[in-house]
């Protein structure tokens, strides 16, 4: 486990009772799925965003948080996270901690995808780079404010089946967003879930080619039906 990892679960242990809160400092929020419109049995990317709702600057230092997918209406598992992700948020500028990520400084994923792609846990740490491959120090960043928001994570999805799907964040003990370098460190924050509706795919249209010889088939049978008539 990550050394900062070890620092965050000891405090987010106990100061759980921050996360979710409706006074929170924090807002995670989801963007439009590009593309904007789920098809069953494409694919599709979505971002998690970050933003500072209160009127005091916040700084992060780390995060450690799992994304949920849920059915509403369509089968569980219709619309999971991509077993492989492309982590493609790391190379963003508008990533939060671009230029600054612990992951990207030594090369370790940022997560993983459980519970057969439902869920998404994953986690980064600011780094000063002066590791040399290995964690540096602390270099935390000032989360921009609502308007502004930072990715936190750009994250593969796949639509297996047509249906209503949310995703949100998990609040649990071992989520949650610190600043080391302030006391106390975990920052409140809460989530703002959105929904998403997977369309059914088009009904297979037939190739030119076939509806052609298709097409030819009914003028010939329809033309010795003709025939047949005309000798009776």
């Amino acid at each position: 486990m990550k050394l900062h990892q070890l620092s965050f679960l000891f405090c987010s242990l106990i100061l759980t009772a921050s996360a979710g809160t409706a006074s929170a400092g924090l807002v995670i929020s989801f963007s439009n799925t590009t593309p904007s419109t789920l098809v069953a049995g494409t694919s599709a990317q979505i971002d998690v965003l970050i933003a500072n709702e209160s009127a005091t600057d916040l700084y992060l230092d780390g995060f450690f948080a799992d994304v949920v997918l849920s059915s509403v209406s369509g089968p569980t598992g219709g619309l999971v996270f991509s077993a492989t992700q492309s982590e493609s948020q790391l190379n963003h500028t508008n990533y939060i901690f671009y230029g600054s990520s612990l992951n990207q400084n030594t090369g370790l994923p940022v997560g993983e995808v459980l519970s057969g792609g439902t869920v998404y846990t994953g986690s980064d740490f600011s780094d000063d780079g002066s590791g040399g491959g290995f964690p540096g120090l602390p270099n935390p960043v000032l989360i921009p404010t609502v308007g502004q928001e930072a990715i936190l994570y750009r994250l593969d999805l796949l639509a297996l089946a047509a249906g209503t799907y949310t995703i949100d964040l998990d609040f649990s003990e071992f989520s949650g967003m610190e600043d080391l370098l302030e006391f106390p460190d975990s920052l409140p924050y809460r989530s703002i879930p959105l929904t998403l509706t997977v369309e059914a795919a088009p009904a297979a249209v037939p190739e030119p080619g076939s509806a052609i010889i298709f097409g030819s088939a009914m003028v010939f049978g329809l033309h010795r039906c003709r025939r047949r008539r005309a000798s009776a």
